[in-house]
C-alpha cells in the first residue's frame, strides 16, 4: 500500500478508543481506493516466505516437512517423521530448545499431532532466524 494511503488512514483517524461503525469503512475505503497495489505485494511477499521457508526445511532439516497453504498465511510443519519423539516433546522442544513459539497442532484436533503451524506473514530475517532455531533443535 503506498505510504500516502495509510498515512490518510492513520492522521484522519477520529480519535477515540472504541471502534465506531463508520471507522471500519473508512479504513476499507481508504485501503480498498488506494490499497490494491500494497495488497499486491503484501501477498507476493508472503508467498515467497512461504517458498522460502519450504525450500529452507528441504535443504537444512528434510525431516520436517512443510505442508504449503493453500489459501493463507500459515505454513504447517510436519514432524510425524520423529517417529522417536511424541508430541509432546516435539512441542516442548520446538518451544524450550529452539525458543520459537509456533501453534501446536494438538490445539486442531487428534489429526493435528506432531504439527506445528507457522506464521509466515513476518519479515524474512524473522522467518530465517525461527527456521534455524527449529533445525537446531532438531
Amino acid at each position: 500500500m503506498s505510504k500516502s494511503c495509510w498515512n490518510t488512514a492513520l492522521w484522519t483517524w477520529p480519535t477515540t478508543t472504541r471502534f465506531k461503525e463508520g471507522q471500519i469503512a473508512y479504513l476499507i475505503a481508504v485501503a480498498t481506493s488506494d490499497g490494491a497495489e500494497w495488497f499486491d505485494q503484501a501477498k507476493a511477499y508472503i508467498w515467497e516466505n512461504i517458498q522460502f521457508a519450504k525450500n529452507f526445511l528441504e535443504e537444512r532439516c528434510p525431516k520436517i516437512r512443510a505442508v504449503v497453504p493453500e489459501g493463507t498465511y500459515l505454513l504447517w510443519l510436519d514432524f510425524t517423521a520423529f517417529t522417536e519423539l511424541s508430541d509432546k516433546e516435539i512441542s516442548e522442544r520446538v518451544l524450550n530448545k529452539a525458543k520459537v513459539w509456533l501453534d501446536d497442532g494438538r490445539m486442531f484436533g487428534k489429526e493435528g499431532e506432531k504439527f506445528q503451524r507457522l506464521n509466515c506473514a513476518a519479515p524474512r530475517a524473522l522467518l530465517q532466524e525461527a527456521l534455524k532455531r527449529i533445525c537446531a533443535a532438531f
